[in-house]
């Protein structure tokens, strides 16, 4: 438990069932913990070209791995998809992807595009992809929408603090 390594566990005594109630929450902090460890050595070992460059590639690689453990897992391979770190690090990535792109920058009128754009990909794509032929991959689909939502929330955020409509999140 110490050692950030307890999702590691539960891949392989996956449960359908979950984690203890105990020690639930463990799984998500050993995954957070275990990003946050090697995240900083992009920026160490790369280039500012290289990270971009990194990082769409990782979340790539993020997402392809939940496609193939979707499509082609077995029963037994659940466990990756809950519980292994890849599968989460295209949502760490995505608001780090604002500023590493420099997006906290663009025109607010193209962040409202984005925001309302992730909103109608939410309402839209729940209801095709929560179907019974769609497999797992309403895991893929459901993440990646609310990763859009929330770093399209983040950059409405970062827009000025004006008498517009982000004022009233911003009040929050």
């Amino acid at each position: 438990l110490f050692t950030y390594t307890y999702n590691f566990y539960l891949i392989n005594v996956y449960d359908l069932n979950g984690p203890s109630f105990l020690a639930g929450h463990l799984w998500s902090i050993s995954i957070e913990e275990q990003f946050y460890l090697f995240y900083p050595f992009l920026f160490f070992l790369l280039n500012r070209k290289q990270v971009k460059l990194a990082v769409m590639l990782i979340i790539a690689i993020s997402i392809l791995f939940k496609l193939f453990f979707s499509v082609y897992g077995s029963a037994n391979s659940s466990g990756y998809l809950d519980y292994h770190p890849i599968t989460y690090l295209d949502s760490f990535l995505f608001g780090a992807v604002i500023f590493i792109f420099k997006l906290d920058k663009i025109k607010s009128s193209t962040v409202y595009l984005i925001f309302i754009f992730s909103v109608l990909l939410i309402v839209t794509g729940s209801l095709y992809f929560n179907t019974e032929d769609t497999k797992n991959l309403y895991r893929i689909w459901d993440l990646f929408q609310l990763n859009l939502f929330f770093s399209s929330l983040l950059l409405l955020l970062l827009l000025p603090v004006n008498k517009g409509f982000p004022y009233w999140i911003k009040r929050i």
